[in-house]
């Protein structure tokens, strides 16, 4: 045997054994932080699953109600941009507040999308129903932000104004 082919099997040796000892350290420190590894993981896949209800609870806890304590209060959840943009640009300067939610595909233009809107969707707002008017009773009626409302706004589709019909407003 040559003296670097002894040295190659002795560097290759201790190369195992420096990469057996960090794995032994690496198993070590898992084992050791198991609980709160895990811990970190269940909360990441809760708040993964009940995203849409945590950041509407964040949304309605943040809600700053005061401007629209002691103003008129509409309420716009359409499928066209332009006219709920009219109003307010008409009512808007005499002291009326909106809560705009639109389902339109160009509300990224008007900043007015509705990613806090509860069971109404671009998708099943167009193909109106009782249950669904049930539903979306049932959801805000509690609710502060429809609490502060004084009216709805009903442009497009003008079936919408059936979904509100229960808030007696």
């Amino acid at each position: 045997m040559t003296r670097n082919s002894s040295l190659s099997l002795m560097f290759y040796r201790v190369k195992n054994i420096i990469s057996h000892r960090k794995l032994r350290r690496f198993q070590k420190y898992i084992r050791q932080h198991c609980i709160l590894i895990l811990s970190v993981l269940t909360i990441l896949i809760f708040i993964i699953i009940f995203r849409e209800e945590i950041t509407y609870h964040f949304y309605i806890c943040t809600l700053d109600v005061q401007p629209y304590q002691n103003a008129i209060t509409l309420w716009s959840s359409d499928y066209h941009i332009s006219p709920i943009q009219d109003l307010k640009a008409i009512l808007g300067p005499l002291g009326v507040q909106f809560f705009d939610k639109s389902l339109s595909y160009s509300c990224q233009r008007t900043r007015t999308c509705s990613p806090h809107l509860r069971v109404l969707t671009r998708t099943n707002e167009m193909n109106f129903s009782d249950q669904l008017a049930s539903e979306f009773y049932e959801f805000y009626k509690n609710q502060t932000e429809m609490n502060l409302v004084d009216a709805f706004v009903c442009f497009h589709p003008v079936s919408m104004c059936e979904l509100y019909m229960q808030f007696n407003r």
